[in-house]
């Protein structure tokens, strides 16, 4: 007679069924004190870190994901960026064992260069706002995204696995699937354009991602799901009516085709292919923009798209215009602020009071909607220096990875250049580089490119330097 074993009798079950039980109860708290998206990440971490211990990779790929997800107008800042910062943590515990055991070192680039001249300059700017006073509410608020970009070193130390890399994607493709979502379901709620949480950068990023995927796949023809993927990306890009997000492809797409194309042997091949892409994206865009105009009852679907383009400019009193008028009377009370500081700028947590003319009203507020004038008023023209070298170093990073790769690495590289230069575009005219949503996924793209090409490292050890020997 045999006897049957008990699976809770054996050794180490119960403390991992007590942590599935932890997991989920704080699951659930994040879904009664933040949002839904945050629990999932929440379980997602846990549950991974409980299959996969101590292994910083997959935690760092979630807390990016979970941080497309914060939503800045939804009044819950605080709390989803604590949700977000609790899951950095055990990331960061994580990678600093892997550091200690000498399986992750600081990579050398000259993008590790840039990003420690920011880090001087942010500081700064953290402590001058500290010492004037600033809100610190709005400090923190504004440090986090800028901490952010040193995804790029932490994930740029880790020698990912393929599994890794498959992870990272899936979890991106989920990710751009959720937003694409949101805005759908912010039309058939709201049956007008809002913002917020339901149109952000992300799915323009997936779009290059899953775009730069197909073509550097190898092959003389794309990969049909990747493209579907890259349309709906598009498609919500597009009815987001966020001329800022057009302007931005339209500087990163071309890039990501020359890249592609370059000059050498099978060009011809490669442009046949990039052909071929652009003419399946452009058909299933327009299917897509068309179906979706029929469903929210757009009768004329090319106007409203055409009106947007054409309002870019314009500066006549319109429901078109209204936020031109409001972006150059913020740039006139920054550039006035700056002007009394200009090297350093009025440090971290600094806030603007303009007075609004169409309503007749003084507004106090912490954001600009350009980043680079933010950077100027913040930290002055040395920040914005530092940042400008850090998006430049990322696109050399990512261009020549790209060009001394094939495949999939080639795609990961040019993609994380691509979202480089978008994010950058749409600076000119909002401040998402400056938000969680699209830099926490920004660094961890970069930081890809830097692990999947093998850059040097250095290797960072902690030792206990023995004393003389006693006789």
């Amino acid at each position: 007679m045999t006897l049957a074993v008990n699976p809770l009798a054996r050794p180490g079950t119960p403390i991992r069924l007590m942590a599935v039980l932890v997991v989920l109860a704080l699951a659930v708290a994040m879904l009664t004190l933040s949002n839904w998206i945050i629990a999932v990440a929440v379980l997602l971490l846990g549950l991974g870190a409980i299959a996969r211990p101590m292994e910083p990779f997959p935690g760092l790929v979630l807390v990016a994901a979970a941080a497309t997800f914060v939503n800045d107008e939804g009044g819950h800042l605080t709390r989803e960026l604590s949700a977000v910062t609790a899951m950095l943590i055990y990331a960061l515990v994580a990678l600093a064992a892997a550091a200690a055991a000498g399986t992750w070192r600081l990579p050398r680039t000259k993008l590790t260069l840039a990003l420690g001249f920011l880090a001087i300059t942010t500081a700064m700017a953290a402590v001058l706002g500290l010492a004037l006073g600033n809100s610190v509410r709005f400090l923190g608020l504004e440090l986090m995204p800028m901490l952010a970009l040193y995804f790029a070193l932490l994930v740029g130390g880790i020698r990912v696995s393929e599994r890794d890399v498959k992870l990272a994607l899936v979890l991106f493709v989920v990710v751009g699937l959720a937003h694409f979502g949101l805005g759908i379901y912010s039309y058939a709620i709201n049956k007008v354009r809002t913002g917020g949480i339901f149109f952000t950068p992300v799915t323009g990023m997936m779009a290059l991602l899953t775009l730069s995927l197909a073509l550097f796949a190898k092959g003389a023809r794309p990969r049909g799901w990747m493209i579907l993927l890259t349309c709906l990306f598009l498609v919500h890009q597009l009815i987001s009516f966020a001329r800022g997000y057009w302007f931005g492809l339209l500087a990163a797409l071309p890039y990501l085709f020359v890249v592609y194309i370059r000059r050498g042997e099978g060009m011809r091949t490669r442009i046949k292919k990039v052909g071929f892409a652009l003419a399946w994206v452009a058909l299933l865009v327009g299917v897509g923009v068309v179906v979706l105009s029929v469903w929210f009852g757009w009768t004329d679907i090319a106007s409203l798209l055409l009106t947007r383009v054409a309002s870019s400019v314009g500066t006549e009193a319109s429901s078109q215009t209204a936020s031109n008028i409001e972006r150059l009377v913020e740039y006139r009370a920054s550039l006035r602020s700056i002007a009394s500081s200009p090297l350093v700028g009025h440090g971290l947590g600094y806030t603007l009071q303009i007075h609004q003319p169409i309503f007749n009203v003084i507004t106090t507020q912490w954001f600009v909607h350009q980043t680079y004038l933010w950077l100027l008023l913040k930290e002055g023209v040395l920040g914005l220096t530092a940042y400008l070298l850090v998006l430049v170093a990322a696109v050399r990073a990512g261009t020549i990875g790209a060009l001394r790769s094939e495949g999939a690495v080639a795609g990961w590289c040019a993609a994380s250049a691509a979202c480089t230069i978008y994010l950058a575009g749409i600076g000119l005219t909002n401040f998402s580089l400056v938000q969680v949503n699209s830099t926490f996924l920004l660094g961890l793209l970069w930081g890809l490119s830097l692990s999947l090409t093998h850059v040097p490292g250095y290797l960072i050890r902690w030792r206990i330097v023995p004393g003389p020997a006693v006789a």
